[in-house]
């Protein structure tokens, strides 16, 4: 597990930025202590890695929310995601 403070070191993200990127659901599984602490697990890096991939390719927060809801959701959404990445990027 990793504290805010270690994500923010490793993606050279500010504390803040994390901070917003959960309160927009962008860490739907994100763990937390009773007292708030947040603690990142090795999927949520990865999770990390791809927003950060994904917001240089140009897509907004809002998107990326959308495409991590229909990762959870299953294969059932495989062909809303390519089709997302089709209707952005031609």
């Amino acid at each position: 597990m990793y504290s805010i403070g270690e994500v923010s070191n490793m993606f050279q993200l500010t504390v803040p930025t994390l901070r917003y990127y959960d309160q927009q659901g962008l860490f739907p599984n994100l763990k937390r202590s009773e007292s708030g602490v947040r603690s990142f697990c090795q999927n949520d890096l990865e999770g990390l890695r791809v927003i950060e991939y994904l917001k240089k390719a140009g897509m907004s927060l809002k998107d990326i929310r959308t495409f991590i809801d229909w990762c959870h959701e299953g294969d059932g959404t495989l062909v809303d995601r390519q089709n997302m990445f089709l209707d952005n990027w031609p």
